[in-house]
Order: C-alpha cells, then structure tokens, then sequence
C-alpha cells in the first residue's frame, strides 16, 4: 500500500536520514529511525524550541496571515542546528500564491 502524502513528505515509507535541502529532517522520520520515543528532555526542547518559532513568526506581519498549526510529528522540521524550522509553520505554497497575486 502506498504511504500518505503530507506536508514534509509520504508517511508510510522508509524514514530519510539524510538533511533536505534547509538542513531538516522530519520529527517522524527521526523518531522512527531510533525505534524509540524521544526522552522527556528531548520533548521539553522541542517544546522550547517550536514557542520560539512561533514567536519569531508572529513577531513577521507577512509570516503571520500564513501559519499552520502543527497536528502530526510528520509537521515539525528539525534543523540540522537542533532548533525548529521555520517552515514547520509557514504554508508556503500559501506564500508563492500570494506573492505572485501581489506581482500580477
């Protein structure tokens, strides 16, 4: 059976290991490439670092009207850097649209 398409990828198949082109990895790929649930101190920095992410994107007017809410492991990207990507947030593909509305 085919995986499911989300946001950062298909769910169902074999997790990457490998950094995409930002320098992430999805939080479900990383956890199923352990086998193992993440510690407790790892989700307090997870925690940490997603609030700061969020903060950051709604301290930007242009960032803000174009948030997503983060349901799934398979949302969040991890830099390579240990903090939340900003794009775990941002619909870009709402972005490009707008952008281009705007230059038309």
């Amino acid at each position: 059976m085919p995986g499911v398409p989300t946001r950062h990828g298909v769910s169902g198949v074999s997790p990457r290991t490998e950094v995409d082109w930002r320098g992430c990895l999805v939080l479900a790929d990383i956890i199923e490439s352990f086998h193992t649930p993440i510690s407790e101190e790892h989700a307090w920095a997870l925690c940490y670092q997603s609030a700061k992410a969020g903060q950051r994107i709604l301290a930007e007017p242009n960032d803000r009207d174009h948030c997503l809410l983060i349901t799934a492991l398979d949302h969040l990207l991890i830099h390579k850097d240990g903090t939340v990507h900003h794009d775990s947030f941002i619909d870009t593909q709402d972005l490009v649209a707008a952008y281009l509305m705007k230059t038309l």
